[in-house]
């Protein structure tokens, strides 16, 4: 299973650091775009990380991708987050990273 993270020019470059592949998002409608696109490709289905800020713009389009797909969508909180979510929490553990 491969990843890919969308989001702010900050949440990409770190997960590029850990060789998860990206792109920069600064609007929802880019964001859906490149889900869209990202969904369409799939072979055997994507871990993708989404920012929380603009997952939030297209709850509503990202909830029928993922009935749809097969692919695990996670939301990943942005540097404004003042809590560490569950997910983040998760990440940290799965990836052996600090997210």
């Amino acid at each position: 299973m491969r990843g890919y993270v969308i989001g702010d020019e900050d949440l990409a470059l770190g997960f590029r650091l850990i060789g998860v592949r990206g792109t920069i998002a600064l609007s929802s409608d880019e964001a859906l775009k490149v889900l869209r696109r990202i969904i369409e490709d799939e072979k055997n289905g994507e871990i993708i990380f989404i920012s929380e800020d603009l997952s939030s713009r297209i709850q509503e389009e990202l909830d029928e991708i993922r009935s749809k797909s097969n692919s695990l969508i996670i939301e990943v909180p942005g540097r404004k987050a003042r809590e560490t979510s569950m997910v983040q929490r998760l990440i940290s553990r799965v990836l052996r990273v600090r997210v």
